[in-house]
């Protein structure tokens, strides 16, 4: 039986960094998400078209062609592209992060949901449970901006 779009939890996380990958996902496990990872665009992109996940978390300069730039936000900008439609209109979550301040204001500039590293997983989790009607915490509630 399969889950309706409502009650699947699942997440994808694209980071470079195998530490910080490794724990995002067990955070987001011991929450009851579903984890798909990835430490490159490639996979990222190829893991997108798979399913409607509730929340997308990336490096906002995720290696690409077995590299990485540190300024380029290009990888943040195509994933974003894909899924901005369903951030919009409530049906997803988005963040991306990265260690510079610099490259978060460059997405931020863009319009991509960013935040510096390091972060706090649990607003973001929460809020993929929200946006698929599972919030865990009676005191949180849907903001819409």
């Amino acid at each position: 039986m399969s889950l309706s779009p409502r009650q699947d939890l699942s997440i994808l996380i694209g980071l470079h960094d195998q530490d910080l990958l490794e724990w995002s996902k067990l955070s987001a496990e011991s929450d009851g998400f579903s984890v798909y990872t990835s430490s490159c665009l490639e996979k990222m992109k190829a893991l997108l078209g798979e399913r409607n996940y509730a929340g997308y978390l990336m490096d906002l300069n995720l290696r690409h062609n077995g590299r990485i730039d540190v300024l380029d936000i290009t990888p943040a900008k195509d994933v974003y592209a894909s899924v901005r439609w369903r951030v919009e209109h409530d049906e997803a979550i988005f963040r991306g992060v990265s260690g510079r301040y610099e490259v978060v204001e460059a997405a931020l500039g863009e319009k991509i949901p960013a935040e510096i590293k390091p972060f706090d997983i649990l607003p973001f989790l929460h809020r993929c449970q929200e946006v698929r009607g599972q919030a865990k915490s009676p005191h949180l509630k849907v903001v819409k901006r």
